[in-house]
């Protein structure tokens, strides 16, 4: 129960510190919205794992490598303006 309430403690200090981040940047609405974005991206993130440890998994099974998947990015030219 000790180690049940000192997580629970740090859970707290760390939603805490988010909103407060958050609302001091973006504002006191996106401080609140931040809150429930912690949740889903922790959903998103289990998702992912269990994804990545299937496909590893019959990687192994199989013997053919992994194919990952790739996140294709845009990035600002940085001597546009010269």
């Amino acid at each position: 129960m000790t180690l049940i309430a000192i997580n629970f403690l740090f859970m707290c200090n760390r939603v805490l510190q988010r909103f407060i981040f958050t609302r001091r940047y973006f504002g006191f609405w996106q401080g609140v919205q931040s809150l429930p974005r912690m949740v889903i991206g922790n959903i998103i993130n289990i998702g992912a794992f269990f994804r990545a440890f299937s496909q590893v998994r019959n990687s192994n099974k199989t013997g053919t490598a992994v194919k990952w998947d790739k996140t294709s990015h845009d990035f600002p030219d940085l001597h546009a303006g010269e």
